[in-house]
């Protein structure tokens, strides 16, 4: 029972979150950012988790809102939570004609 209540707790703080940062969306002027870098960066948050990180290196840089981070971030805890056996995230980038493209997984 006492489980059960922890973890609606945590669910309902998670949704709290996600609400907050949702409607931070657009409140901030979008800036350039490489996704490599913030893909690394990120790496250390999950430190403990057992998954190796790997980034193509790449110079392509995006223009987007600065909660563009966040989106990584939860590709990759999503990534470990729902995954089966996952052992690697790998990230990459590049221009496809006139779109640029980031790939992971």
């Amino acid at each position: 029972m006492l489980a059960t209540m922890k973890n609606v707790i945590h669910v309902m703080q998670g949704q709290i979150n996600f609400t907050r940062e949702y409607q931070e969306i657009g409140s901030s002027e979008a800036i350039w950012v490489n996704p490599m870098e913030l893909f690394l960066k990120q790496e250390s948050f999950f430190s403990g988790a057992g998954i190796s990180f790997l980034a193509i290196p790449s110079e392509i840089y995006v223009f987007a809102d600065p909660l563009f981070e966040k989106v990584i971030y939860n590709r990759i805890d999503n990534s470990i939570r729902d995954g089966m056996h996952v052992s690697r995230i790998c990230l990459s980038v590049w221009i496809n004609g006139d779109y640029e493209e980031i790939i992971d997984g």
